[in-house]
């Protein structure tokens, strides 16, 4: 009786607290007119409220668990390596232990010593960013484990098109929790990107820590932390975490633009970061999708006001912002 009276009592207060949220939505003291059902707001709820005081991805089902550790005390010493073996495998969790983990040389130990050399956007058709994180991956990262990707060579390819990670249009998305992420004269530090693809992507950032620094990228000077394509059904949580972009002339450390596909329809939810510098978060509509794309961005510390407008070139607004608590630093 004692745990069914917490179970009603826990109900009660997740909606009355959706209720006020609602009421709060539709007074009008965000962006446009946006008014926010409660059903809209269950992913919220889900951060802010679950009853055991913690976020949980109820959609996952976790796979087999693979440790990363360079003292080669578990099943791999390279994240590039286990990631690549186990490409097809679905909802793997690989933990990263303590250490540094050099993409630069991990990918010349995959792919062999010229793969910076040799590097073109064309090299494993049909899409080639970068390592992609695809089939559900999770990767944890424990505090002092961190993963570098500092590029210092002279392709103009690597710092066009190369990201240390990336999603894949084919793939249901990926999970990244407490990982450690520094990269420098590449595209992105993780390339978000699934080109209008239907097949439903679900992602999330957790307490990660991501840092690019592109001062030094001579051909491609819009570096960012996260960011890219939404797909036609994507997901994107982005919590807790904290960014910083500099070397760059573009505004936004974390900018994503709707889906180029038809019908599209997306929610990002962005709540509890820290953008460092004078950067915040960027929204872009594009596409021809009359459906509209949510975006929850809520409780963040930036440096700048977030801005939400249009690809080049295009013509339908199918991105709705809520921009809600937010402190934007002097």
């Amino acid at each position: 009786m004692k745990m069914e009276r917490k179970g009603c009592c826990f109900v009660l207060a997740a909606l009355l607290f959706a209720t006020s949220l609602q009421a709060q939505f539709v007074r009008g003291d965000v962006n446009g007119d946006l008014r926010v059902d409660v059903s809209d707001i269950s992913s919220v709820l889900s951060i802010m409220t679950e009853e055991e005081g913690g976020f949980q991805d109820t959609y996952v089902n976790y796979g087999k668990e693979y440790v990363v550790a360079i003292d080669g005390s578990g099943d791999y010493t390279s994240l590039i390596r286990c990631l690549m073996e186990h490409e097809s495998e679905k909802n793997i969790v690989i933990r990263l232990m303590p250490g540094t983990y050099d993409m630069i040389e991990e990918m010349k130990d995959w792919y062999g010593p010229n793969f910076w050399e040799n590097y073109r956007r064309e090299m494993s058709a049909p899409y080639f960013y970068g390592p992609a994180l695809k089939n559900g991956v999770t990767i944890i990262g424990c505090a002092n484990a961190l993963v570098t990707c500092h590029y210092r060579g002279q392709n103009a390819n690597v710092m066009t098109y190369f990201s240390p990670f990336n999603n894949s249009p084919f793939a249901s998305g990926f999970t990244l929790r407490s990982v450690n992420l520094e990269c420098s004269n590449v595209r992105y530090a993780i390339h978000d990107e699934i080109a209008g693809s239907a097949v439903p992507n679900k992602v999330t950032y957790d307490g990660c820590s991501i840092k690019i620094d592109n001062a030094g990228n001579t051909v491609w000077p819009y570096g960012r932390c996260i960011g890219g394509g939404l797909g036609v059904n994507s997901e994107i949580r982005i919590v807790n975490c904290h960014f910083e972009s500099t070397g760059v002339n573009d505004r936004g450390a974390v900018v994503y633009h709707n889906s180029s596909g038809e019908n599209a329809k997306s929610l990002i939810i962005c709540g509890n970061n820290y953008v460092a510098g004078r950067q915040g978060f960027r929204f872009r509509w594009y596409g021809p999708s009359t459906r509209m794309t949510r975006v929850l961005c809520m409780n963040n510390c930036v440096g700048m006001a977030t801005i939400l407008d249009g690809e080049v070139g295009a013509t339908v607004e199918n991105i709705e912002l809520l921009d809600w608590g937010n402190v934007v630093r002097e």
